[in-house]
């Protein structure tokens, strides 16, 4: 799988990346988080019952891919229709310093309402960022100019927590519906 990062790199992964050092096989990727809402309340991986939570990591002022990832997961639920309402899209900032809640609260709202933005301290946001799994460097532009290459997947947990699918942010939304489709119920 050739994964596009936000800095406009690429990568070449597969679902190995899912594999720990002395392991035999892959583990079981289990979402743990405990974050806070663009609303100020506290969200952890249980704050959405019976829900199938579709999780990608971003940021704001991203150049490129954060944007057209959360324009694809709107126009897939858009297409699932009613079963739209099993999914919850979450939205988690790797950039917490620049991506208040303010901020986050008005890019999301181009996505639509269902579209829930998670935020933490720099401790919080690195144990989202390693409970997941995913690539992120910062990288210097200039003396006070940076970007955050990180891994653009988005990850579909089973209401269980545990991760359900890893798909890829770079497909068109239909195509995201139906690789939906075929995991709700």
């Amino acid at each position: 799988m050739l994964l596009r990062l936000c800095g406009g790199w690429s990568l070449a992964l597969s679902l190995s990346l899912l594999a720990m050092p002395g392991q035999a096989g892959p583990v079981p990727l289990v979402a743990r988080y405990h974050l806070t809402a663009t609303d100020g309340r506290a969200v952890t991986e249980r704050s959405f019952p019976g829900k199938w939570q579709l999780v990608f990591f971003g940021f704001t002022n991203c150049p490129e891919i954060c944007s057209t990832a959360l324009l694809t997961v709107k126009t897939a639920l858009d297409e699932l229709g009613p079963r739209a309402a099993l999914v919850q899209p979450v939205f988690v900032t790797i950039d917490p310093a620049f991506d208040t809640s303010q901020r986050m609260a008005r890019y999301l709202s181009n996505f639509g309402p269902q579209f829930i933005g998670l935020r933490g301290s720099d401790e919080e946001t690195k144990a989202a960022v390693k409970a997941f799994r995913v690539y992120l460097q910062k990288r210097s532009i200039s003396d006070d100019i940076y970007t955050l290459d990180h891994s653009t997947f988005l990850y579909l947990m089973h209401p269980d927590g545990t991760l359900a699918r890893l798909l890829s942010a770079d497909v068109p939304g239909h195509r995201l519906a139906n690789q939906l489709r075929a995991e709700l119920p």
